[in-house]
């Protein structure tokens, strides 16, 4: 009898080790695929970007698709990416979406915001504002800061929600405060305007200020005119002005191009100059300028 206690111990022991021995044998290949999954995404990153390696989306495709099949569905949001764009893979808009959903679906905070852009401009799927909003909402729920602007947005404009301008201040403050500068530059519009707050020169000041400093040539044209007006407790101060409006129309916006061209013309904060005028009129014209179009009627400047 003792013999057989003896027995039946020795053969649970084998037993024992036998599945300590699997175990072993499953975590440390575990471990190998997760080091292995770790260096393909980080070799598909510098592909992607260049980073001490010629860019190359072709190589940076085959290692995330490495990595995916291997268990990696976090990076399927990145090779969706390349199948949305055509980048080192033939272009498929449906297969985008479809790794988009997955991601966002297991909880991917990027795979959520992307599949929201899908929604929310038809890419692999039908354009559909509510899920649009749905998405973007988990993804901002879950901390992404592109995903709060884009929440908040909606909810100034009535995509897939009732809109609703405290809400959208809500999100575009939370944006804001973690250094987004498009929601920076949206949270001053409402202060400015009194959208969904009240009417607040200061703040709104506040938030251009912050934006411009990001480089944002919007903020910075918003900010000059409050310097070229004397808005709140801003001072009237022409050379602020012209120094945030140029740095805009530099840039690019059409809006600050037709400022600084109308400053030339009246000598706001610079001499008066009718080839700079004609210059920066000309700029905002090419690019469809409303504003610099009727001033140039109604001042009758000959742009040649």
């Amino acid at each position: 009898m003792v013999g057989r206690f003896t027995i039946l111990a020795h053969r649970l022991s084998l037993i024992t080790l036998l599945f300590f021995c699997v175990a072993t044998i499953r975590a440390f290949s575990q471990n190998d695929n997760t080091a292995i999954i770790d260096s393909l995404i980080d070799a598909g990153n510098r592909y992607y970007v260049g980073d001490t390696v010629v860019k190359d989306y072709a190589k940076a495709y085959s290692a995330y698709f490495e990595a995916y099949n291997l268990g990696a569905k976090r990076i399927g949001q990145k090779l969706g990416i390349l199948y949305e764009l055509g980048r080192g893979v033939d272009a498929d808009s449906l297969e985008a979406f479809r790794l988009y959903r997955e991601s966002a679906e297991a909880g991917y905070i990027d795979g959520q915001y992307c599949l929201a852009q899908c929604y929310r401009i038809g890419v692999g799927t039908k354009v559909d504002y509510e899920q649009a909003a749905y998405w973007y909402r988990k993804a901002a729920e879950g901390g992404l800061i592109e995903a709060m602007s884009a929440l908040g947005v909606c909810y100034s404009n009535g995509i897939g929600v009732t809109a609703d301008l405290k809400i959208a201040v809500y999100w575009y403050k939370k944006a804001a405060e973690k250094g987004h500068a498009i929601s920076q530059f949206n949270l001053g519009e409402a202060f400015f305007h009194g959208r969904g707050v009240e009417q607040d020169y200061n703040e709104a000041a506040h938030w251009f200020r912050i934006a411009s400093e990001n480089n944002l040539p919007n903020a910075q044209y918003a900010l000059g005119g409050m310097y070229l007006n004397g808005i709140g407790k801003i001072p009237q101060d022409y050379i602020k002005a012209i120094d945030l409006i140029r740095e805009a129309a530099n840039a690019g916006l059409s809006d600050a191009q037709s400022a600084l061209g109308q400053c030339y013309y009246y000598g706001y904060g610079v001499k008066k100059d009718m080839e700079q005028t004609r210059f920066w009129l000309r700029l905002a014209i090419k690019q469809d300028n409303e504003g610099a179009k009727q001033f140039v009627k109604n001042k009758a400047i000959s742009l040649y």
